[in-house]
């Protein structure tokens, strides 16, 4: 379970810090070029920005769902973020997440207490064991942490970025 809501928030984190920085970017750009226009108050429409907000808001994968808008393929804002050097470890821990979170070796691997009995063939007896600890749950207790921190930072920053594009609007409103 830590390794399915790892994972689920290292996509939320990457989701808020790619999406809140285009949407500040937007929101600083439509205010700089509405300011240089003289005279009366201009109301300014973003096409892009709109249409980035309701696919965040109202996207869907559920295709049954008809009218409304593709939700954003996460895969695009985590190759985005696994780009940035100040996420160089964002993809490989996302790769072991989830790995570890499907049926497969890895996260079978995760409940080996150790070896009973070698055979004279080369197999190995293994111990099954809930709470098994190993390298293996160190690494991957490592890697959840990991997980969670980053995440964490990216919420943390996305909301301040969120904040200060609420404040650009506001300063920007009509008195």
């Amino acid at each position: 379970s830590p390794a399915i809501v790892s994972r689920s928030l290292l996509e939320l984190g990457a989701n808020i810090i790619t999406y809140s920085n285009r949407i500040n970017k937007t929101i600083k750009e439509i205010t700089r070029f509405r300011s240089k226009l003289k005279g009366a108050y201009h109301s300014l429409v973003s096409t892009e920005l709109e249409e980035l907000l309701v696919r965040l808001i109202w996207g869907t994968g559920v295709h049954q769902l008809e009218g409304h808008p593709k939700a954003i393929n996460s895969a695009e804002y985590r190759k985005f973020v696994a780009e940035n050097p100040n996420a160089r470890e964002f993809r490989e821990v996302y790769n072991f997440l989830c790995d570890l979170t499907h049926l497969n070796m890895l996260s079978y691997a995760r409940f080996l207490g150790g070896i009973i009995a070698e055979k004279e063939n080369g197999s190995k007896l293994v111990k099954i064991e809930r709470y098994a600890e190993s390298m293996l749950t160190r690494h991957i207790r490592e890697k959840i942490l990991w997980a969670l921190s980053w995440s964490s930072v990216c919420i943390r920053n996305g909301i301040e970025i969120n904040l200060d594009s609420v404040q650009i609007i506001l300063n920007a409103w009509p008195k």
